[in-house]
């Protein structure tokens, strides 16, 4: 009977502690989403589609402009149009290169840069999380003055996390912009 009660409070902690995981992954990743992902008229697959960004030659733009003419019918906006009105042609650029990220698919090597800046995302989200947690265990730790290896551990730990919230812009960017570049690159080898 003694054995039988260990494997059931074993089991119930191992059910508790995926459920509080599988809670915390969701949270971490709506957290980088809100937060930390840019809207579709500033990702990198825009940015770099923007006539006056020099990213790409102005020869593998127009490549990829008519490629987009053919495959969907759509016209995007040149450099005058650009000008004039930025938003309203991020807009459109944005909105082709939905239907190239559902042309290409899973790409040969896209699926894994999409993975990447996923990770790199949520990692992000998750540095945050993290932060204010030991923060908050800092804060209990300092007021209930526990012992001072506890302190220089959580110290530690909120340095850790500071790393990844402290360069997000940089990380995000680095892999959004493998990402975009492999979409694009793929999207011009694809057959018609």
């Amino acid at each position: 009977m003694f054995s039988w009660i260990t494997n059931y409070f074993l089991l119930y902690n191992f059910t508790v502690s995926v459920i509080i995981i599988y809670f915390l992954s969701l949270i971490n990743r709506f957290i980088s989403k809100l937060f930390f992902e840019q809207s579709e008229e500033y990702m990198p697959t825009t940015e770099f589609m923007l006539l006056s960004n020099g990213e790409f030659s102005s020869e593998y733009k127009i490549l990829i402009y008519k490629k987009i003419k053919s495959d969907f019918g759509i016209t995007l906006p040149d450099a005058g149009e650009q000008d004039r009105d930025e938003l309203r042609a991020r807009k459109r650029i944005a909105e082709a290169i939905g239907l190239v990220r559902k042309k290409v698919g899973n790409g040969v090597l896209l699926l894994q840069h999409n993975y990447e800046y996923g990770f790199a995302r949520n990692l992000v989200g998750a540095s945050s999380v993290s932060t204010v947690l030991v923060i908050i265990l800092l804060v209990c730790d300092i007021i209930l003055r526990i012992s001072f290896f506890q302190t220089r551990v959580l110290v530690l730990l909120l340095l850790i996390y500071l790393l990844p919230f402290m360069f997000h812009r940089i990380i995000i960017r680095k892999f959004g912009s493998l990402y975009a570049r492999t979409l694009l690159q793929e999207y011009l080898a694809l057959k018609p």
